[in-house]
């Protein structure tokens, strides 16, 4: 996000706090974004995948698509695409054939490693004048809001 731009989203007096959350939300993917150049995941979906294997690691492809809240067409595509780069693999269940489990490689812990420094580093990046306390406090808010977006839901 450019200085301009900034300057004209806080000039409006109708702005609320979901708009800003959603220009962080937004300015921060596309920072991270062209740092991940030089990496090999590209796609929001492909990063999220690494880091849930990274937790859990042999999910199937639905508990994939339920953990990321993304479609299941889009997550086999990025599976498809994480396994032509070699980062995971799948294998059939040892107790169920037809369940096809998704584990990451070695090369997937590398690459998840460095999206994770990259994540980190620009997350200090972000919190550089904002006190812990007050990083607890927006954090328990947020939570709170996200919280009633999935009431909602239901």
């Amino acid at each position: 996000m450019k200085k301009e731009q900034l300057e004209i989203i806080r000039k409006n007096e109708d702005r609320t706090l979901m708009m800003v959350v959603n220009e962080v939300s937004k300015t921060f993917r596309e920072k991270i974004s062209r740092l991940e150049e030089t990496l090999l995941i590209k796609a929001n979906t492909e990063r999220e995948i690494l880091a849930i294997l990274s937790y859990k690691n042999g999910l199937t492809q639905n508990d994939l698509a339920r953990a990321t809240n993304t479609k299941g067409s889009t997550v086999s595509i990025a599976i498809s695409k994480l396994e032509s780069m070699e980062l995971i693999k799948r294998t059939a269940s040892t107790q169920d054939k037809r369940c096809v489990r998704v584990y990451l490689t070695e090369k997937g812990y590398d690459q998840n490693k460095k999206v994770k420094q990259i994540l980190d580093r620009e997350d200090k990046n972000i919190m550089r004048g904002i006190s812990l306390k007050d990083a607890k406090y927006a954090l328990d808010i947020l939570e709170i809001m996200l919280d009633n977006m999935v009431e909602d839901e239901k």
